[in-house]
C-alpha cells in the first residue's frame, strides 16, 4: 500500500477552538492536535498530510482551566483513554459540543426544549466489561511483552503495566497470564515476520462475576494450547469460562474472524439489567459499559411508551443479543415484537434470553438486515408502531431508512455511537416525513470523545 507523503514541523503557535468528531482538539486552521484542550495556546510538532495537517501538543502556552495531570502512566502512547488529560465535566461538556456540530452540519432540528447534557457514566474508571492484549516477541528491554497498539499503528505494542478503565483485579490476571506464558516458554507472537504462536488475549467480565479468559493463538497445536490452559485454570479458579481462538497470521482480511474453541467452564457470560437476565456467548456483543447501558435502556423505555400500541408491531434492528427487544416486551405484554439480526451467535444468545426471562413472545429473525428487513416483509402487517435500530459506527444503510420509511411508523427510536452518522441519517429520516422528538446524548465511554446518542422521531 501506498503511503501518504507528509511534512514533520514545529508551529509555535496555535490557538484551538473545539473538538474535530474525530476526539482532536481543532484550531480555526483546521490543525488537528492530540492532547490538547478547546481554548488553550500549545506549541505541536504538526505532520501535514494531503489536505489537512495534525500533530501532538509538545508545550502549553496558554492552558485550559479544564487541564488535569493524567491518571495513567501510559498516557500519550495509549489511544484508549486519550481524554484523561481533562476534568470529566469538561469532558461531558464536549462530548455534547461535538453532537451540537454534527447536528449542525446536517441542518437537523434540536427539539424546542433544547438538547440536554450528556448523561455521566454510573463510573468513570473500572466500567470496562472487555479487552483485549495483544503480544509481541520483540527485543531487548521490549522482549516479549503484552500490552496495546499505539493509535494508528497496528504493528507495534507497548507494555501496558495497568489499566484503569478495567474493574478491580482484572489486568493483575493478564499480567500473572504473561508470566504464565513465560514460564512455560510459550513463543509470543512477532508482527516483523508473523511468527510466534500467542498472538493476544481477551478478558471479559460481568457485574454477576463472571469472566471469561479467551487466548489467541497463530495455529491449533494442542500439544501447547491445552497445557497452558489446563495450568492456568488450576491458577485462577475465579474464571468461569476458558477458550482459544486460532488466527490466520497471513489472512489480509479487514474484518477476520478468528476460528472460535471452547475449552472448559460455562459456554455463556451472564450479565444483569434490571429484572432481566442476558446470557450471551463469549464471542457475542455486549454493551462495554453495563451500567451506562441500563440507564440508556430504561431512557428507551420511557420514550417508547409515547409510540407503542397492543395491535400494532414493534421491530427492533440490530437487535444484538435481545437486550433491547426484551426490555420493551417486559412492559408491552401484549404487543408483538420483532427482533432483526444478521449474527446467528447472537440470534441464538437472544432466544436463550427470551427463554430465560419467559418472554417467549419476542419472534428473532436471522439473517442480513437488507435481506430480511425489506418493504415486501413489512408489508404483510400493519404499519408498526415503533422501529429501533441501534446500528453499527457507519450508521444504517440507505436502503434500510427506505424501509422503515415507507413502512410508516409511528415512532423510530436510533441509538448511535456515532454523531456524524447519525445526523446523516436523520437527515434523510426528517426530510420524509418525519421530525426529532428528542435527543438525548450519554457518556457510555468516559475519557474518550465517544458519546452514545439517543434519538427519537416522531411522524409528522
Amino acid at each position: 500500500m501506498l503511503q501518504k507523503e507528509t511534512t514533520t514541523t514545529s508551529l509555535k503557535d496555535v490557538e484551538l477552538t473545539h473538538f474535530h468528531s474525530g476526539g482532536r482538539a481543532c484550531s480555526r486552521e483546521k490543525i488537528y492536535v492530540s492532547g490538547g484542550i478547546p481554548g488553550e495556546r500549545v506549541e505541536i510538532v504538526s505532520q501535514r498530510g494531503k489536505g489537512f495537517r495534525s500533530g501532538t501538543a509538545v508545550n502549553i502556552l496558554r492552558a485550559s482551566g479544564d487541564r488535569i495531570i493524567p491518571f495513567c502512566p501510559h498516557a500519550g502512547i495509549c489511544g484508549g483513554c486519550p481524554w484523561q488529560h481533562m476534568r470529566y465535566e469538561a469532558q461531558l461538556k464536549w462530548k455534547r459540543d461535538i453532537l451540537i456540530r454534527a447536528l449542525d452540519k446536517y441542518a437537523i432540528q434540536i427539539p424546542p426544549e433544547g438538547l440536554p447534557d450528556v448523561v455521566a457514566s454510573p463510573l468513570e474508571k473500572g466500567y470496562r466489561n472487555r479487552v483485549e492484549y495483544t503480544f509481541e516477541a520483540g527485543e531487548g528491554r521490549n522482549k516479549n511483552i503484552m500490552g496495546f497498539h499505539p493509535p494508528g499503528d497496528l504493528s507495534t505494542v507497548f507494555d501496558c503495566k495497568e489499566c484503569f478503565l478495567l474493574p478491580a483485579g482484572m489486568h493483575e490476571i493478564a499480567r500473572g497470564i504473561r508470566e504464565t506464558a513465560l514460564e512455560t516458554k510459550i513463543p509470543f507472537y512477532r508482527f516483523e515476520n508473523r511468527s510466534g504462536i500467542l498472538r493476544n488475549l481477551t478478558l471479559r467480565c460481568t457485574t454477576t462475576g463472571d469472566l471469561a479468559v479467551i487466548a489467541g493463538f497463530t495455529s491449533n497445536d494442542t500439544g501447547i494450547i491445552l497445557p497452558f490452559l489446563d495450568l492456568l485454570s488450576s491458577r485462577y479458579k475465579q474464571v468461569t469460562s476458558w477458550a482459544y481462538t486460532v488466527w490466520d497470521p497471513y489472512s489480509t482480511a479487514r474484518y477476520y474472524d478468528p476460528v472460535f474453541h471452547h475449552h472448559k467452564g460455562k459456554t455463556y457470560l451472564e450479565e444483569k439489567s434490571g429484572p432481566l437476565r442476558f446470557q450471551y456467548s463469549l464471542s457475542s456483543f455486549y454493551q462495554p459499559n453495563p451500567l451506562q447501558a441500563k440507564v440508556i435502556y430504561d431512557h428507551i423505555l420511557e420514550q417508547a411508551e409515547n409510540f407503542v400500541t397492543e395491535t400494532d408491531p414493534i421491530y427492533d434492528l440490530y437487535t444484538g443479543v435481545g437486550t433491547i427487544a426484551l426490555t420493551l416486551a417486559r412492559k408491552f405484554k401484549k404487543t408483538r415484537i420483532t427482533g432483526i439480526e444478521g449474527n446467528p451467535d447472537s440470534v441464538r444468545d437472544a432466544l436463550r434470553n427470551a427463554s430465560v426471562n419467559n418472554l417467549n413472545r419476542v419472534h428473532f429473525l436471522e439473517g442480513d438486515i437488507l435481506r430480511t428487513f425489506t418493504p415486501s416483509y413489512t408489508a404483510r402487517d400493519t404499519n408498526p408502531s415503533l422501529v429501533l435500530l441501534d446500528p453499527p459506527r457507519s450508521g444504517t444503510l440507505t436502503e434500510i431508512k427506505k424501509t422503515i420509511l415507507a413502512s410508516k411508523p409511528a415512532g423510530i427510536i436510533y441509538l448511535s455511537c456515532n454523531p456524524v452518522s447519525l445526523a446523516w441519517d436523520l437527515k434523510q429520516l426528517t426530510e420524509n416525513g418525519y421530525r426529532t422528538a428528542a435527543i438525548r446524548p450519554f457518556d457510555m465511554f468516559p475519557h474518550t470523545h465517544h458519546v452514545e446518542t439517543l434519538a427519537v422521531c416522531k411522524k409528522v
